[in-house]
């Protein structure tokens, strides 16, 4: 009995691996997307920041953030049904590292980038965070802003 138990959960765990490798960007999500993040915390002087992004069929993602390079960038589901319905986190999320500084004129580098966002029929509606601390002085923390991003105007939609 408790083999067959053991058994069971190794299958489910396989066949849940591959449902998780799937690929997660819509066809209509895939391509470069423009938009400029109106930066929420206090402590820089720059309040914009110029965000430009691809992403690919394979949910691949590139671009820059400020001044800073996107990289190993992936695109996946941020939730499912249950998290949709409570209205908790959002619908997909971008995570990736930042090569060089996201503020090249402040000085203000961070190693990661996570961007939760919603698509809302044409575009993602959704926020910015880097990596730092919650507290503290502003070149060890956190770098928040809100982004809308909208369809860049010359890519083609691209299909997996």
């Amino acid at each position: 009995m408790r083999r067959t138990g053991l058994l069971y959960a190794a299958s489910m765990t396989i066949l849940l691996s591959g449902v998780a490798a799937a690929q997660a960007a819509l066809p209509q999500m895939c391509g470069r997307w423009k938009g400029t993040a109106d930066i929420v915390v206090n402590w820089t002087k720059a309040r914009t920041l110029p965000v430009e992004i691809a992403i690919a069929a394979d949910d691949r993602v590139t671009g820059k953030i400020g001044d800073a390079t996107i990289l190993n960038g992936r695109f996946r589901a941020n939730r499912g049904w249950l998290g949709r319905a409570l209205h908790v986190k959002t619908d997909w999320i971008i995570d990736g590292r930042l090569e060089g500084p996201i503020i090249a004129a402040e000085n203000v580098v961070r190693d990661e980038v996570m961007m939760p966002l919603d698509w809302k029929g044409s575009g993602f509606e959704g926020g910015i965070a880097t990596s730092g601390s919650k507290i503290g002085e502003g070149d060890t923390m956190v770098l928040t802003a809100r982004v809308v991003l909208r369809r860049a105007p010359d890519m083609v939609v691209c299909h997996g």
